[in-house]
């Protein structure tokens, strides 16, 4: 009975959000464009300014160069005028009845014509930095053959085997034992203070063995990067700047509701996996072999946290990028593991396609004049 009224309120609820945000979002466009640029291009030269004149003892504190600086500020300035003019395309078609057609600032031609621009450079720069590397992971692992555990070397490895728990390489296996679970709730899991943080959910994160038969390897998946894969979740954060390593589980999966999902991956359970192999600092020298070795994502692989906030943290390099930065677990066949990366381009070049159509009929309505 909860479950239902709590369907009946969502959907009752939903259509009168989505207008609020169409409105608001939709009429103070130039205001919010203008705020972006303001952070991006007076207050964070500011603050790289002030750690140049600031010495900076540690070397992993040493200030952004500015070309790079610039590049991730035009990058972000960009996507915000991309989502702006979606919803100003959504404002011009839903909401602009209900505004009085004085000749407001934030209802000229020009703001539209400039978040239109925005769309459109945007769908070409997501394209070029996220299509295109994405493409190139797809050749690196179209070349890369799944290889035993007893021949696995550091550098990008495919791998296949069944999960063993950290503390129970060897013994009899427990299938009741989890080594990963997350928890998914529609509008979120984690609080602050009487707030809900949308799209947040629970996740544990357990290094394991993969045995093979031939041997076992430990793989590490605890990073803030590991996400669960949610196609069209994962597909709009990766094309708005936000990178993240996938599990797929489709298993053991529970539905204790319309709005939640439980997923599961026990001790026994058949995974592929694909990462890059590491030397692991931790074991003892002695070690031989796969014993030496460690799968888990790339160190210095490049958060998109790193590049959206970059205003605010003026004393850090971010990152470059390899075709290596890929780190998939997955309880799904090898064929269908090697799909995502494909699956990953070509959502990121439709987003880039739609984008573009969108800024542009955000045009052809200004100019027919709706």
């Amino acid at each position: 009975m909860i479950d239902t009224l709590k369907l009946i309120g969502f959907i009752l609820v939903s259509p009168v959000v989505a207008f609020l945000l169409i409105f608001l979002l939709g009429g103070a466009a130039p205001i919010v464009l203008l705020m972006f640029f303001g952070m991006y291009f007076v207050i964070g030269p500011l603050l790289q300014l002030l750690v140049r004149l600031i010495p900076q003892a540690e070397k992993v504190n040493q200030p952004t160069p500015w070309a790079q600086y610039l590049a991730l500020s035009l990058t972000a300035v960009l996507r915000a005028g991309a989502v702006l003019a979606i919803f100003r395309l959504l404002f011009h078609l839903f909401a602009r009845r209900i505004v009085h057609e004085q000749d407001h600032f934030i209802l000229r031609d020009e703001v539209d014509y400039v978040l239109a621009g925005c769309g459109l450079l945007y769908a070409l720069v997501s394209f070029v930095q996220e299509g295109l590397w994405q493409y190139r992971q797809v050749l690196a692992v179209r070349n890369l053959a799944t290889s035993p555990v007893a021949s696995a070397a550091i550098g990008l490895v495919e791998l296949s085997g069944i999960v063993r728990r950290q503390e129970n390489r060897d013994g009899p296996i427990d299938q009741g034992h989890v080594v990963m679970h997350f928890f998914w709730q529609l509008l979120g899991t984690h609080r602050m203070g009487k707030t809900i943080m949308l799209g947040s959910y629970d996740k544990v994160l357990k290094p394991f063995y993969l045995d093979d038969g031939t041997g076992a390897i430990l793989v590490d998946p605890a990073h803030d990067d590991v996400e669960l894969r949610r196609p069209l979740a994962s597909a709009l954060t990766t094309f708005f700047g936000r990178r993240s390593f996938e599990i797929v589980l489709t298993r053991n999966v529970q539905r204790p509701s319309w709005d939640q999902r439980r997923y599961f991956l026990h001790e026994g359970d058949r995974v592929h996996v694909i990462g890059s192999a590491e030397m692991n600092e931790t074991v003892p020298h002695a070690a031989v072999d796969t014993d030496r070795l460690i799968v888990r994502p790339r160190k210095e692989a490049r958060s998109g946290f790193e590049s959206l906030l970059q205003f605010l943290i003026p004393s850090r390099r971010v990152p470059t990028r390899t075709v290596h930065d890929i780190f998939i677990i997955a309880d799904t066949t090898e064929a269908e593991t090697r799909q995502l990366l494909m699956r990953n381009f070509l959502a990121s070049a439709g987003m880039a396609v739609a984008l573009a159509i969108l800024s542009a009929l955000l045009v052809i309505v200004r100019v027919s004049g709706n």
